[in-house]
Formats: structure tokens, sequence, C-alpha cells
């Protein structure tokens, strides 16, 4: 098997082709529809010796979910700039970045990536991301990414592969919580698709006794009015490493007279901001379904199929190995390719 895997498919669609058609099969016999799908990733430990681990230099360029993000902010950015709500940014041109970094390689193994998360085996690994449809636990795809790659990344990707090759449409999704970020549930919004994911545990921001739910939020000035009735004007579009967000600031001479200064930003606090998700009303909007009969029912299929396949796939390893052995004793495979 590891010598076919080497030589004689090494670098071909091979096994990607099987896989592909098998799903094919279970979409016309009508054992996945679409209607419900859930995606979550697991890690696989890649066969490398802890001891050829070392610490390389390298140059990385921004990521595909990084680079739509600017494509968001540019068109926010530029909406905001022509009504006057804030001032025209100096730059608007943004290249292409690349950044130095410093990350645990193994020489066995340079395709995969050190993996580390609270609770698990640190080392090399892969994370095998797998999508389950929910009719009769189908996997409908998988994509294999090194160990260091969030979950994230390579997420809206494969939900448009799905769509584009196998032809299923989606109609509502769940993924865990590691995908829950804000440039997801907007895509996903964009596309029609419900989406679910498990639901935020809420924390207080701060030290100050007001927090965000006491600010009045007025859409027509596009500003934050303060329990004392002072206004917190859009300001400006602030974009950090992952995230793009609306700045509204209360200047610092008018948060210095306040009497409900000590309230609102503390002693040592200079001026109240508040940052609000550029994709916070969709977020939002898939959030008010935490803790629904349909969220509920939802989640719990997901750790059904999802997190039970995975079960099933790392304790029976042996079973998954002698499918694939059968396969290539088969003298032909027709399959609009030769083997």
């Amino acid at each position: 098997m590891s010598q076919n895997r080497r030589r004689r498919f090494n670098g071909s669609d091979f096994f990607r082709n099987i896989f592909q058609k098998i799903v094919f099969i279970c979409v016309e016999k009508s054992l996945a529809d679409g209607r419900l799908f859930f995606t979550d990733s697991t890690h696989i430990k890649a066969n490398a010796s802890r001891k050829t681990e070392y610490i390389k230099q390298t140059e990385e360029v921004t990521n595909e979910y990084l680079k739509e993000l600017d494509q968001y902010e540019e068109t926010i950015r530029s909406h905001l700039e022509s009504e006057g709500k804030i001032k025209p940014a100096r730059c608007r041109k943004r290249k292409e970045k690349t950044e130095t970094v410093h990350r645990r390689v193994g020489s066995t193994d340079p395709e995969s990536g050190f993996y580390k998360r609270k609770g698990k085996a640190e080392g090399m690994h892969y994370l095998s991301h797998e999508t389950v449809d929910s009719k009769n636990g189908i996997i409908i795809n998988v994509a294999a990414t090194a160990g260091n790659v969030h979950d994230s990344q390579p997420y809206i990707k494969r939900l448009d592969y799905i769509e584009e090759t196998i032809g299923l449409k989606i109609q509502t999704a769940c993924a865990d919580s590691g995908y829950d970020t804000n440039l997801i549930h907007q895509q996903l919004s964009e596309r029609n698709i419900d989406f679910y994911t498990p639901k935020r545990p809420g924390s207080k921001r701060g030290t100050a006794e007001f927090q965000r739910k006491d600010f009045q939020y007025d859409e027509e000035q596009v500003e934050f009015i303060y329990p004392g009735g002072k206004e917190l004007p859009l300001n400006r579009l602030n974009r950090t490493t992952n995230t793009v967000t609306k700045e509204y600031r209360c200047p610092k001479a008018v948060c210095k007279d306040c009497p409900l200064r000590s309230r609102c930003i503390g002693e040592k606090g200079a001026e109240k901001r508040i940052q609000v998700n550029i994709f916070e009303e969709t977020v939002q909007k898939n959030h008010k379904k935490d803790g629904t009969e349909t969220h509920t029912r939802v989640l719990l299929l997901r750790q059904i199929w999802s997190e039970g396949c995975f079960a099933a796939q790392k304790a029976r390893p042996n079973f998954f190995f002698g499918i694939f052995s059968y396969l290539l004793k088969l003298p032909t495979l027709k399959m609009g390719f030769a083997p």
C-alpha cells in the first residue's frame, strides 16, 4: 500500500477520484441531499520524530482568508468615505504582505505542521477537515492541511467545491466553534446558508461599570449615545490582523469633564471607544438562534455524525485500509481515468 502511494500513484488524483465517484453515487441514490452539513477537523499525527524538529525562519504570504477580508474592508471603507462618515485614507492601495516568521518544522515530514492545542498531544500533525451530510452520515468532502492551519481557512473554499463539483445545494451548515468567525458568518449569509455554531459564552469586557449594552445606537446619525447623553460618533475604520471594526470615539476633552467618567472608562482611561465588527449584524442574527430547539437538535446531530465519524475512523483504521487495498486489486476501475 505504501509503495503504491509513493511510486504508482504519487502526484495523481487516484484516491480523490475514487472518493469523489463514491460520493456521486451516494448523491444519485439520494443518500445525501445537502439540507444540513456538518464540518469539523481532527488532528492526525505525522510519522515524524520529535527529535527532527527545529525552528525555521520562513516568509509567509497573506493567505486567502485575509485577502477576502481586505476586499470587504475596501468596499466598506469606500462607502463610508463617499458618504463623509470617515476621513479618506492616505494610501488606499494594499500590497500583498510577506511576513517573516519563525516556525517549528520537522525535517522528516516538512509538509506537516506543529500542532499545539490545550488538552491535545503537541507535535507534528496534519488536520483532516471533513464535511458530513446529515441524512445518512455520508462524508461529502475531505481536505487535508498542515496541523498549524486554522480551521476557518479552507472552510468556504470546500463548501464552494461541494456546490460546484458535487452539485449539492447547501441549505444549512453547522460547524465547531473554531469556524465561528465573523467573515464566515458573512460569507454564508451571502450564499443564503443558515449557519449554526456552539453558543458563544458571555463575558464582561474591561473593569468599567458601563458595558456596550448600556449604550444606545443611533442608526440615523451613525453614533452611540452613552448613559450621560453624550455622543460617540463614528471615527474610523480600524483594521487588525484578522478583523475589521468600526471605531466610535468620544473626544478626550468631553470624557475629561464627564461626571460619569469613572463608571464609563475608569480612572486610568483617556477616552471612551466602542469597537463594532463590520459583520456584527450578521453574526448576531445567526447567534439569536442559540439555545432554540432547532439549534439544540442541530448540535446534537453534529455530535452523532461529525464527531462520531472521526471516532469510527480512529477506532477502526484497519477497516478503511482494507477497503483501499481491495480497490487496488481490481483489474480496471471504470471511473473515467486509467488506474
